[in-house]
């Protein structure tokens, strides 16, 4: 067992339901969790996350760091008043103007980067790294790839209604593939994730199920 699990992505890490993050606390692989994932993130955000828990010393020979990588086409702005503003999709959610100055040969060259930087972090302080994505990305494996997608985020199957992110079942399953883990710790909170959301009359209200050290503070 590892003395702290630090998780690491956006909304696919850290979202109202159970995801592969908290499957693999209540897993049993570590004694401490911190999920330093936030919806929307992106990964100049993830990767700043990760140097701000770094920068802490919080990450020791002792734990395990597992990314989540995002898509690349997200951006997101930071103001040290107000911390970050996580915007999502870039295509959808920005001004024309502003994607003027978008590059997603640029983004894909940063993605790069960060990950090298992120393993090279992880090796000095001599703890274990798994990294993932969200779609596929060379010499990764991928959450949409073990589900069997073959398009983008947007063309998901829905959960609920309008929400095509993946379902407590599916972040179960990944996090059982990877990683050795409790079976009935984790069917107990399956089992509760989808009862407070299918069996609830307003699931899109629900808040977190599941919240042990979510949010890690003071963020850079």
């Amino acid at each position: 067992m590892y003395k702290t699990l630090h998780a690491f992505g956006c909304s696919f890490t850290n979202y109202k339901w159970p995801t592969w993050a908290d499957y693999l606390h209540v897993g049993g692989i570590a004694e401490n969790y911190q999920n330093w994932a936030l919806p929307g993130g992106s990964n100049d955000f993830i990767f700043h996350s990760v140097v701000n828990c770094d920068m802490q010393n919080a990450i020791t020979s002792e734990d395990l760091v597992v990314v989540m990588w995002s898509q690349t086409h997200r951006l997101s702005d930071y103001t040290q008043d107000q911390g970050w503003t996580l915007l999502g999709n870039a295509y959808l959610h920005q001004p024309k103007e502003r994607m003027k100055y978008y590059s997603e040969d640029k983004a894909i060259l940063e993605q790069t980067s960060y990950i090298h930087a992120v393993s090279k972090i992880c090796s000095a302080n001599g703890c274990d790294l798994r990294m993932f994505s969200v779609e596929p990305i060379q010499g990764l494996e991928s959450f949409g790839d073990f589900l069997g997608y073959t398009n983008q985020h947007d063309y998901w199957r829905e959960t609920l209604p309008g929400d095509h992110h993946p379902s407590p079942q599916e972040h179960a399953r990944f996090a059982q593939h990877y990683f050795d883990l409790d079976a009935d710790s984790v069917q107990q909170l399956l089992d509760k994730a989808n009862q407070t959301i299918f069996d609830s009359p307003s699931p899109h209200r629900q808040q977190y199920i599941y919240r042990p050290e979510k949010l890690n503070v003071p963020r850079i």
